[in-house]
């Protein structure tokens, strides 16, 4: 079977450890697997020969997309003819009866703090690990999460207050010398679990901003967020870099400043000014003037939050026409298209300092101004371009040396750069992919399987470019078990794996839709010309770019990828195209890993291609880009008269 989305031949691979026929140990004759496979068959020997049995194995592989190992496929086969197997006992245990060295310990609790995800690199590997601190009624432990098991952590699936149950975890001594319980390879996190055990709330004490002092640590504080700054890096006295971001909260009883570092820095430009939030798990230190400060490490979260009638802090400041600015104005905000980027400087300042600055100009349809952008604002001023939409945010205003009004970012202010959201479809996953959002409809769903302590079901889903195995995992199972093709389901941090198959795992979220998704049917792509083209049917154009409207890279869903936003021209007609990942390679003369700047300079205009996809909201999604080859367009061209005649 070919998945035309991924552009690869699946590969049915056994997951057990090789063939049921293969010898086992020295003396046996008979390979471990087998002797598992004939004591399944002796449930339902009556039903069906052991030869008959063995022959079903390998179809029920392929029927699950070579999910099952044998012995899994076997217990399936044995469960639809009636056979019934009791699940391995496991071992629960409260937290104050966990010592170190024990193995598949099975322990659940409430999640009290969350200390991000770092990266390590030792001789013999690599990877990634994260800490969360839980409690239940008895005690708390801290839980070591490794590898992938991290994920949840890293993607914002897990937060302070959930309930997560550990199995298959191990303990240890850890550095402080308590007991800790590590989640490695065979383990498994589940978030939000059904679980009988009740589990004690969190306690929390919310301070008002005027009552914070210096000293106080575990700090709870909600208000809104009224100013951010640019994220700026740093290095350490070790060498080792950082970063560092500020924003100023607001509540009631007044304002305070919140310094951000290291991981929570990062996707702050992805809160907007005006947000409420809470902090939980700040410390406070003195500021300038030894006013208290709130600063948020590893062990904080701050969470976006619904307003009610209890929490109003007021609104932040709304975006000024640029027509409506004068002088001395403390904080204003602005919006607008860049007209001319007038380049970045350094200086040294009077205390010996070095500093930056950028010069823009901006204009709103009612005004253009200068904006001049100081020290780390002027860092982003490096991604800017003529056309770029940007928001300026806690600006001042003064007049210039010309004796033109100008808008000043300074430290406290912050300059973003509007990019178009890209959420992928079908004909763009790649393996890998992490985080992943999707509305897909249900093509064919399998049967439910269990192995060990887990649930899964098997099915194809796909959406208007493609289509795709997907497999569902524990509580997923019953909703999606039911569901007739056609079925709508909005999936949320889902990922790709290894085969190509999207894994909807337990901390992922499914909604079932109440309406029906298109899924492409089509296996072969039609030539056709840029005029004629049909939303939702699979075609091929000969065309060359005319225009590069966007290129950039974006990590939100794994390692740096490029994404491509062009305008394809085949004489007959104009249509934007939107392009993902190595595919854009084929659009640039120097391939990808490079900057963006170079990569736009080779980006081939005018060059002939032929361009596969289809045509979604107005643009083509592309999902794949060939040289164009003229004795296959001849004897597509003569099928297409022999078949009109």
């Amino acid at each position: 079977m070919r998945d035309r989305t991924l552009g690869t031949r699946i590969i049915y691979i056994r997951s057990g450890r090789g063939s049921a026929c293969e010898g086992g140990p020295a003396g046996t004759g008979m390979s471990e697997d087998l002797q598992a496979i004939k004591q399944i068959h002796d449930k339902v020997k009556d039903k069906v020969s052991l030869e008959e049995f063995k022959s079903r194995i390998d179809g029920k592989i392929k029927e699950h997309y070579g999910l099952l190992s044998e012995i899994g496929a076997a217990k399936l086969l044995a469960r639809e003819m009636g056979a019934t197997f009791e699940a391995p006992p496991q071992m629960s245990l409260k937290i104050k009866n966990l010592v170190p060295g024990m193995e598949s310990v099975d322990v659940a609790g409430r999640v009290v703090s969350i200390y991000g995800v770092r990266s390590f690199n030792r001789e013999s590997f690599s990877g990634k690990v994260s800490n969360i601190l839980v409690m239940d009624e008895t005690g708390s432990v801290r839980v070591v999460l490794w590898g992938e098991k991290a994920e949840p952590v890293e993607r914002g699936t897990i937060n302070r207050g959930d309930i997560v149950q550990i199995r298959s975890g191990y303990t240890r001594t850890g550095l402080s010398g308590e007991v800790e319980v590590h989640v490695g390879r065979r383990g498994r996190i589940l978030v939000n679990p059904a679980i009988s055990e009740p589990m004690p709330e969190l306690q929390e004490t919310k301070v008002k901003i005027k009552d914070i002092q210096v000293g106080m640590r575990d700090v709870t504080v909600e208000g809104v967020i009224s100013a951010i700054s640019n994220v700026r890096t740093f290095n350490r006295p070790d060498g080792a870099g950082g970063k560092v971001a500020t924003v100023f909260l607001k509540d009631d009883t007044g304002e305070t400043r919140v310094s951000l570092w290291n991981e929570k820095a990062e996707g702050l430009e992805r809160i907007p000014k005006g947000s409420l939030v809470r902090i939980v798990g700040a410390y406070v230190k003195g500021g300038l003037n030894e006013r208290p400060e709130l600063h948020c490490s590893s062990s904080s979260q701050i969470v976006l939050i619904e307003p009610s009638k209890d929490l109003q802090f007021g609104s932040v400041q709304s975006v000024v026409r640029i027509s409506e600015l004068t002088d001395n104005m403390p904080s204003v905000d602005i919006r607008g298209r860049v007209e001319r980027v007038l380049g970045r400087r350094s200086f040294t300042r009077l205390n010996g300092q070095e500093g930056k600055v950028a010069n823009v100009i901006v204009s709103d349809g009612s005004g253009q101004v200068r904006v001049v952008l100081w020290g780390n604002a002027a860092d982003a001023a490096a991604a800017l371009e003529e056309g770029s939409r940007v928001t300026v945010e806690n600006a001042y205003t003064k007049f210039g040396m010309n004796q033109e009004l100008e808008v000043h970012v300074g430290w406290r202010g912050r300059l973003l750069v509007e990019e178009e959201e890209f959420i992928p479809m079908v004909c763009d996953l790649v393996r890998g992919m992490q985080g992943l959002t999707l509305e897909v409809g249900i093509v064919e769903v399998g049967l439910p399987e269990e192995f060990n302590d887990a649930k899964l079901i098997s099915a194809v889903v796909g959406d208007a470019t493609g289509r795709v195995p997907a497999v569902f995992w524990d509580g997923h199972v019953d909703p999606v078990q039911e569901l007739e093709a056609g079925r709508g389901l909005r999936i949320r941090n889902a990922k790709v794996n290894d085969l190509g198959e999207i894994q909807v795992l337990p901390e992922s979220s499914l909604e079932v839709l109440d309406k029906k998704v298109e899924v492409l049917n089509e296996d072969e792509p039609k030539m056709g010309l840029i005029s004629a083209l049909q939303a939702g049917r699979l075609c091929r154009i000969r065309a060359c770019p005319v225009a590069l409207t966007d290129l950039r890279y974006t990590n939100s869903f794994g390692p740096d990828s490029l994404l491509c936003t062009c305008v394809l021209d085949d004489g007959s007609g104009l249509i934007p195209a939107i392009i993902f990942g190595d595919r854009c390679a084929k659009l640039l003369k120097d391939g990808t890993g490079r900057s963006i700047e170079e990569l736009r300079s080779g980006f081939r205009k005018g060059v002939d291609m032929v361009f596969i996809g289809v045509v979604v909201d107005g643009r083509l999604r592309v999902s794949g880009i060939e040289v164009p080859d003229p004795r296959r367009e001849a004897e597509e061209l003569i099928k297409e008269l022999k078949e009109a005649s």
